[in-house]
């Protein structure tokens, strides 16, 4: 029986963290690494604006720390890429698709827009540090495949990323140098979600085709028809040419899946 996230998606991978620097750090500051989750919680909102890198500094030392519990690699949800082309003639064509699409990082810790770059930095030093690996706050992929498509029917390109998700908890500390004494020691907790490659582990494309409706065909040939600037839908050589996020909205959950590897 193959294991699941908390989520629900199929485990490909899990490493366990390394974190002898993170936990050495922590005894430093008298903080007994076993007993993290017992500190207080705090809004990440509240850490102080030059306290997110931890470092000393002349009136205190500290920063917030990343300390993962976990790292789990599992198939993200399908992305349409690029444009879909539907077939408007009576013979099998040939066509190209695919496209670009950039897939970010995603978090269940509540984190305001403009703590983003602040927060997915300690993340970033967090994986390099526990898990000797880098990390990209987002990715953007791209894909092109030609395809055949029946008279009726519409295809168009789908990823599924490799999606890395590590599971953990962030410390803040400060240190008052004067004083010599820990005066804060508060964590938030939560996991974060970004695509990444391990090992053997491959994004997976897939070819997607669905027939469309007479009613349909006619309703996307009237929409090609209209100005550009007025409408996504471009009619080309025998075909309906639309963004492919929409016909995966309108028409992904009954098609056909088809294998892209090359």
């Amino acid at each position: 029986m193959a294991l699941q996230t908390k989520t629900g998606q199929e485990e490909l991978l899990v490493r366990e963290p390394d974190n002898k620097w993170v936990d050495e750090t922590l005894w430093s500051y008298g903080v007994d690494p076993a007993k993290v989750q017992e500190l207080d919680e705090m809004d990440p909102k509240d850490v102080p604006s030059d306290g997110w890198t931890f470092g000393e500094g002349a009136r205190w030392s500290g920063g917030v720390l990343g300390r993962p519990r976990r790292m789990t690699y599992y198939y993200g949800p399908g992305k349409a890429l690029g444009n879909a082309v539907k077939n408007d003639t009576p013979k099998t064509i040939k066509r190209h698709v695919g496209g670009k699409k950039t897939v970010g990082a995603e978090t269940t810790i509540g984190i305001q827009a403009s703590l983003e770059a602040e927060f997915y930095g300690v993340v970033k030093t967090s994986v390099s540090t526990s898990f000797s690996q880098t990390w990209k706050q987002e990715e953007e992929f791209e894909d092109y495949l030609d395809v055949d498509i029946d008279p009726g029917h519409m295809s168009w390109l789908e990823l599924q990323p490799v999606i890395r998700e590590i599971e953990g908890d962030f410390i803040f500390l400060c240190w008052w140098n004067f004083a010599h004494q820990l005066v804060k020691a508060a964590r938030f907790s939560g996991t974060v979600t970004a695509p990444g490659l391990e090992g053997d582990l491959h994004n997976v494309l897939t070819v997607r085709d669905t027939p469309v409706s007479q009613e349909e065909g006619e309703a996307l040939r009237g929409a090609a028809s209209q100005p550009p600037t007025s409408s996504p839908f471009v009619y080309s050589d025998g075909a309906v040419i639309l963004p492919a996020w929409l016909a995966d909205a309108q028409w992904g959950k009954d098609a056909s899946r088809a294998s892209a590897d090359r």
